[in-house]
């Protein structure tokens, strides 16, 4: 019989997975807790932050943290210990003043309603909303495919990244570099082409 060490570890509770992570560091275990504890962690950031796409970037430096904290530290509760870790975090990225470029992907879930046809700038807001979807549509295609995958599956289908890794299986890092690498590629194709139109 094959070992299975992702059932294994979700049999586990979370002293148990430190200890394992302690002994044998299998980076399944960090893909564990993000599982467990993601969402809840991603809360408190957005609760400081106030921005979707800066919450997300803290949530996954800070799990890009956690294996060298994990060795660090002796933690006897895990859930208390990660909050208090998030809003330290989301506190020192404060005081920092701290702003990340980010490429916008509001569009993805604003659904346009013409409560009056006869209101010119609404209209105007609308069609320049589907210009935006349409350049969005047009270079995404030309992402890696697993770039492409993550972000159709968090922008467009607003997935969650603990459900990206459960339907993609990709790891908790892979998941990361595929966003992150995503976002920066899409940014420099949409500025490329706007560059080319203009030319």
């Amino acid at each position: 019989m094959i070992f299975n060490k992702r059932k294994y570890l979700k049999g586990l509770d979370d002293v148990e997975i430190l200890l394992l992570y302690k002994k044998e560091q299998w980076s399944l275990c960090i893909d564990e807790l993000f599982l467990r504890y993601g969402h809840l962690i991603y809360g408190v950031f957005l609760k400081y932050v106030n921005d979707k796409d800066e919450a997300a970037d803290l949530l996954m430096e800070l799990f890009g943290k956690l294996p060298q904290l994990l060795i660090l530290h002796d933690i006897l509760q895990l859930r208390p210990w990660l909050h208090t870790v998030a809003r330290n975090e989301a506190l020192q990225h404060i005081r920092k003043g701290n702003k990340h470029t980010h490429l916008s992907f509001d569009a993805f879930s604003i659904e346009p309603v013409l409560s009056d046809q006869n209101n010119g700038e609404q209209i105007e807001e609308v069609e320049g909303l589907e210009d935006q979807l349409q350049l969005l549509e047009k270079v995404i295609s030309r992402l890696k495919p697993d770039q492409e995958l993550c972000i159709r599956l968090f922008f467009m289908e607003q997935l969650s990244y603990e459900q990206i890794m459960s339907k993609t299986q990709f790891s908790f890092k892979e998941v990361k570099s595929h966003l992150q690498n995503g976002k920066r590629n899409l940014k420099i194709l949409m500025e490329q082409n706007q560059n080319n139109e203009s030319n």
